[in-house]
Formats: structure tokens, C-alpha cells, sequence
């Protein structure tokens, strides 16, 4: 009988489908991912569909771990009830050990129904990655723990409380994360295959890795992207929320520089932690059996299009990386067909001999093939921001349209041969027809993926006649 793979799933906090090395984006270090590519399949158009909050990981991590789309999460995917499927249990049902460790923004009791084992657990969207709070495994799964924390020691003595039961004082959250996922390759008896579940928070802000990764990041020769902007040309419902405002506006060539060679540090920095991860795989001569997913809950802006979140619809937010490397995967492919993140759900339950549950609504990715033809429906290259923007992606063009909040507005790319998205289309007369098809098709979509019937879609669509 065929041995089922071990499967390796890291799920990165605010990585963009370009930060890698292999992209040639400029002032990206990844040799480790370069070589992961190398190995395996990299999928060059991977998205996540939006989010119904502006915290985006946590709808997006919950549709990957859940499989479910968008508008089919519950609670804005902060809480996966167990009404709904986990690729951990779905795992644990035919014999895999299942451990998790990092961030896990979805819900304690998600993470105990999903994971036999826990350690090293953040649950919570970002903190300081030097002081970050921590939980040990619980075995009742209630993570009850609380830290007294003084958070204004110059203004306040008051005390207050903080979820975790230890925290690594001047240790780096990438490095914590990423030996204990060592650790427990190291550690597992081999008696079964196993399920390892590393989430980190980088490269999230606050963007600090340690001093020698900074050095590297040279911020004065930093080219700005083709589509800086100092203000966004239209209101995004999100101009105000906490991303928006780590760099002032206008935004200024230097401070987009400065905040791209932080982000590129901690690039760099967590590519030698995933590096450790392999290591320890290698060690143990696991490599071969072993299927190694490296992606992202969305990416992120940093001075493009005038912003600095994620909480839009531009490609550099809602594009994530993908790479799969392992098993029966043909080495040093690049896919470019159109994929959602959730789709890892189906693919590894396919993989590892599980049935996937009939709600799952990700697609197989089928990284045996080189190519896919089937192209995907409108449903699937639908993408949201809670009642403010909806888009529609085709192979060639991408229409956004803003409302509901803020004031109406329409954009219209043609990204074959405009990928940066610096050339509005929207108001063009030889676009017309374009658009009013587009349109149509947008609207055809949005009640495919039910954000007609959703509160949020309803605001949106109460405003927007297409």
C-alpha cells in the first residue's frame, strides 16, 4: 500500500505573491522558498476572495482551514463552529497526527476540535513579535490563561490581562514558531503520517527582524513600485483603519522605502526559519515523503495605489503566494491558471486519502499536472471588501466598483497588459461595451457567492445598479 504523505502547511501573515526571490522582485531574499519552487509548483495566480472585516486573516485563514467561501463563514471566520469542517479533523479521521503551532486567529475551540496537539499557540491578529503572549497545550482546549501586563508603565499603574500563559522575552516570534515546528518533526514516532500546521505572524507589522536582516534590506536603493501613489484615488471604506495609518499622507518615496526594506527583512528572516523546518525534515529523510505548502492569508499594500493595508481589492492584496512541493508534484513548475488558497482544502484531504465533506467548496488543485484548462466561473474570481468594494477578475481585465459607505466609483484594468493596475479603463468609450458586460457578470456572481443575501452585500448592493 502506498504510504500517504506527511503534510507540511505554512501559512505566512501578509505575504505578497511577489515577495519572493524567484519573482525578482528587487531587495526580496528567499533562497529557501527559491528553492522550494524549484522543487515543487509554484502557482503564480493564487487569491484569497476578501473579507468581510479589516482584520482580513481572520475570514481568510478560516475559509483556508474550513474550506468555505466568503460569505458561507460564520462570525467573520473569528470563530469555525463545529457545524462546519476542519482540514485538521478531517485529517485526524484516517490516522494522521495533527499539531499545530503559531497564530491561530479562528477560535479555541477550533483549534482543539482540529489539532490532537497544540504548542507555542498566538491567538490573536498581531502583537509585539518579541514579547509575543503565549499558550501552551491545553488538553481541555478552554486556553484560559491570562498575563498581567502593565501597557502604559509611564502614564498608569493599572493592571491588565492578556490571553497566553508565558511569553519568550527578546525572542522573535518567527524563531519560536519555527523550532517548535522542528522540534516536533523531531520528535514524531513516525507510527502514522502526520499534519503540521505552522502559522506565522510575520511578515506582519510591527516589521522589526532581527538587526543583521535589516542591514541586508538596502533601503536607499529600493526602487517604488510602478503604482506608488502619495493619496488613493477613491474612498476604500478603509482609509482610516489601523494599517492606513503606519505611514502619513501624502506618502513620501522615503517612508514607502523605509516600510518596503522592513517588510523585505522580515521576509528574509522568516525564510531561514522555514529553512529550519525542512532541515529538520530532511534530517530524518522525510523530505520525499513530505508535502510542503507555503502560502499566505493575503498580501498587502505598502505605498501602492496610495495605501499601505490589505483591506482593498488590488491584485497586491488579494493575491497570495502558493507552492507546493513534495510527492508526485512535478519539480520546477509555475502555474498559471487561476487558483483560490482555499483550495489546498480539497487537494490535501485528496492526498492524504480523506473524504472531503460535502460542503467543502475549494477545488482540487491537481498539482500532478503541469497545466489546468478548466478555467474558473465568475463565483470564484468574485472578491469582496465588507460593504464597500466588490471586483470581478477575468484572464485579461478587472472591474472594481465602490459604494455602499463611500462614494460610487468604478475601476476598470486591463491587466494583460496593465498588471501594476496604474491605467483606469472605467470611463474609456471604447470600453463600454466591456464594462456593461463586466457588470452583468458581477452581479451574476455575487449571488453565486451569496453576498446578495448577506447584511454586508446588502448595504453594498442597495447603492450599486449594475
Amino acid at each position: 500500500m502506498k504510504r500517504r504523505p506527511n503534510i507540511v502547511l505554512c501559512v505566512m501573515d501578509d505575504h505578497r505573491h511577489d515577495a519572493l526571490g524567484v519573482c525578482g522582485t528587487p531587495g526580496v531574499q528567499t533562497p529557501f522558498l527559491d528553492a522550494l519552487a524549484a522543487r515543487g509548483m509554484r502557482f503564480t495566480h493564487a487569491f484569497m476572495p476578501g473579507s468581510t472585516v479589516p482584520a482580513v486573516c481572520a475570514p481568510s485563514r478560516a475559509m483556508l482551514h474550513s474550506g468555505r467561501s466568503l460569505f458561507r463563514l460564520h462570525h467573520n471566520g473569528q470563530q469555525i463552529p463545529a457545524a462546519h469542517p476542519l482540514l485538521g479533523a478531517c485529517l485526524r479521521k484516517v490516522g494522521y497526527d495533527t499539531f499545530h503551532t503559531g497564530k491561530w486567529h479562528n477560535g479555541k475551540a477550533s483549534l482543539h476540535r482540529g489539532f490532537a496537539y497544540a504548542d507555542e499557540i498566538f491567538f490573536s491578529g498581531m502583537n509585539d513579535p518579541w514579547n509575543t503572549p503565549l499558550h501552551h497545550h491545553d488538553p481541555t482546549g478552554r486556553y484560559e490563561a491570562r498575563l498581567p501586563v502593565i501597557r502604559e508603565p509611564g502614564e498608569s499603574n493599572r493592571v491588565d490581562y492578556r490571553d497566553g500563559d508565558h511569553v519568550y522575552a527578546g525572542r522573535h516570534s518567527t524563531d519560536i514558531f519555527c523550532d517548535r515546528a522542528a522540534d516536533y518533526i523531531r520528535s514524531h514516532d513516525g507510527g502514522c503520517p502526520f499534519f503540521l500546521s505552522l502559522a506565522l505572524m510575520a511578515p506582519h507589522d510591527p516589521r522589526t527582524a532581527p538587526p543583521g536582516y535589516h542591514a541586508r534590506a538596502e533601503q536607499a536603493d529600493l526602487p517604488l513600485p510602478p503604482n506608488f501613489r502619495a493619496y488613493p484615488a477613491h474612498d476604500t471604506g478603509a482609509l482610516e483603519v489601523r494599517d492606513e495609518r503606519l505611514a502619513p499622507r501624502p506618502r513620501t518615496p522615503e517612508e514607502i522605502r523605509r516600510h518596503r526594506a522592513d517588510y523585505y527583512a522580515m521576509v528574509h528572516h522568516l525564510d531561514d526559519g522555514l529553512a529550519r523546518v525542512m532541515a529538520a525534515l530532511r534530517a530524518r529523510g522525510l523530505e520525499e515523503e513530505t508535502l510542503f505548502v507555503f502560502t499566505s492569508d493575503h498580501g498587502i499594500a505598502i505605498g501602492e495605489h496610495g495605501l499601505m493595508g490589505k483591506q482593498n481589492l488590488y491584485e497586491h492584496s488579494i493575491r497570495v503566494p502558493l507552492i507546493v512541493a513534495g510527492p508526485g508534484i512535478p519539480a520546477g513548475t509555475v502555474r498559471t491558471d487561476s487558483v483560490l488558497h482555499l483550495d489546498c482544502f480539497r487537494s490535501l484531504c485528496r492526498a492524504a486519502g480523506a473524504d472531503t465533506p460535502a460542503e467543502v467548496e475549494g477545488r482540487n488543485l491537481e498539482w500532478s499536472r503541469a497545466v489546468r484548462e478548466e478555467q474558473p466561473g465568475d463565483a470564484r474570481a468574485y472578491f469582496a471588501y465588507r460593504n464597500s468594494i466588490r471586483a470581478l477578475r477575468s484572464e485579461e481585465f478587472k472591474l472594481i466598483e465602490y459604494g455602499g459607505p463611500v462614494p460610487r466609483a468604478t475601476e476598470l484594468f486591463h491587466l494583460a497588459e496593465d498588471p501594476w493596475e496604474t491605467c483606469d479603463l472605467a470611463h474609456t468609450a471604447a470600453q463600454s461595451t466591456r464594462l456593461r458586460e463586466l457588470r452583468a457578470r458581477l452581479r451574476k456572481a455575487a449571488d453565486a457567492a451569496g453576498d446578495s443575501e448577506h447584511p454586508l452585500g446588502t448595504v453594498f448592493w442597495d447603492t450599486v445598479d449594475c
